[in-house]
């Protein structure tokens, strides 16, 4: 049986929240003092440009690096709908094959896919993501895709290869590449994200980066 999906009540959602109240906030204290036209513009207009400098302006870019010493490359698709991120394919670096997400690294499979029944905006259905397993011991070269539209992306408290955060905008259609050394960061599940408003669904857009010792170990 598929688990239900809680959507989180992240900054964006507050942010339009907060906004909304300041409208109404401002049309009713404008009627009831009659307010000009121009007294609700100024306002309302530094308001708008405000929300949309926040949900629109590009997040930093970590990408464009190329990095030669990874082992292999895991390719990841963003789209709200049916999945989230999701594990496309892998491919390792020394023979050039590609290979499927199930593929086994170190004895664990580098993604399993999973199943959320999901209910936002009144609509439901079924949302698919891949957690992503990297084995300690390799260096790894992540493919972010945004398929559907742009989308943002940030993983809490795991850094690349040059411990950078990892904090960025994933445009449309346009690869971005980090690579991480798992021999540089530490065991345990990092959750990842799209970190700012891409449209409805945009609360169901996690998933997660698991970090395990080899399976012989």
């Amino acid at each position: 049986m598929a688990a239900e999906a809680v959507i989180p009540l992240d900054s964006n959602g507050l942010l339009i929240a907060f906004s909304i109240l300041v409208i109404l906030a401002s049309i009713y204290y404008g009627q009831k003092n009659k307010w000009k036209a121009s007294n609700y513009f100024v306002v309302i207009i530094p308001l708008i440009l405000f929300i949309g400098i926040v949900f629109l302006a590009p997040l930093p870019n970590l990408s464009g690096e190329e990095f030669e010493g990874y082992d292999y490359e895991i390719r990841i698709s963003a789209r709200i709908k049916p999945w989230t991120y999701n594990v496309t394919e892998v491919i390792d670096k020394n023979t050039s094959a590609i290979l499927p997400p199930t593929t086994e690294i170190g004895g664990h499979p580098v993604s399993i896919a999973e199943t959320l029944s999901a209910k936002y905006g009144g609509d439901g259905g079924e949302i698919a993501y891949r957690n992503v397993t990297l084995v300690k011991g390799y260096v790894y070269k992540l493919v972010f895709e945004a398929i559907d539209t742009d989308h943002g992306l940030h993983i809490n408290g795991l850094t690349d290869y040059k411990g950078n955060e990892i904090d960025a905008n994933l445009p449309q259609h346009k690869p971005v590449v980090f690579y991480i050394d798992t021999n540089l960061v530490d065991v345990g599940a990092y959750k990842f994200f799209c970190n700012f408003f891409c449209g409805a669904g945009h609360g169901l857009m996690v998933s997660y980066v698991n970090v395990v010792p080899p399976a012989s170990s």
